[in-house]
């Protein structure tokens, strides 16, 4: 047996609350990831500011989360497949101006706030969610042509799903 302080067992328990509810809202997941390391790590708490702890810096707790998530259009000359695949599977939309019908919209802007800013560096939002590296076709990222029923729409890496 296994004893935890009280205040880790609170931790925990928001945690999984939080988990149900998302499940309760989003539906059952099709992969679940979690990630660890120690938070005593000399290279983490030298990162830290004053007053914070690891839990306000995940830029600094989940650096490689970028060899597992990956939220840009592959090369196709690289990867011819999972090119096809995402590109098919994983760009979202296109809403907005190029297609204010889209069920997405509500009061005029995305529900699921696409398309996504450029971000050069995965990084830790305002809201504690992870944004992404998302790089601009400039700083190498790539884009794609999407034919839809008022024309053609040049969508490139803010538009790609978190894969």
């Amino acid at each position: 047996m296994i004893l935890l302080p009280s205040s880790y067992k609170c931790h925990i328990q928001e945690y999984a609350q939080d988990a149900m509810a998302y499940v309760r809202h989003y539906g059952r997941p099709d992969l679940f990831i979690t990630f660890t390391c120690n938070p005593a790590w000399d290279e983490i708490q030298q990162l830290l500011l004053p007053g914070q702890s690891q839990g306000d810096r995940h830029d600094i707790t989940t650096d490689e989360i970028d060899d597992v998530v990956c939220v840009e259009i592959p090369r196709a000359d690289v990867d011819k497949d999972l090119h096809a695949v995402i590109i098919k599977n994983e760009i979202y939309g296109p809403c907005g101006a190029p297609n204010s019908n889209s069920p997405c919209m509500v009061d005029g802007k995305c529900s699921k706030k696409y398309h996504r800013a450029f971000t050069a560096n995965t990084i830790t939002g305002d809201d504690g969610y992870p944004r992404y590296m998302r790089r601009s076709t400039e700083d190498g990222g790539n884009s794609l042509a999407v034919h839809m029923q008022n024309g053609v729409i040049n969508v490139d890496n803010r538009w790609v799903v978190p894969y």
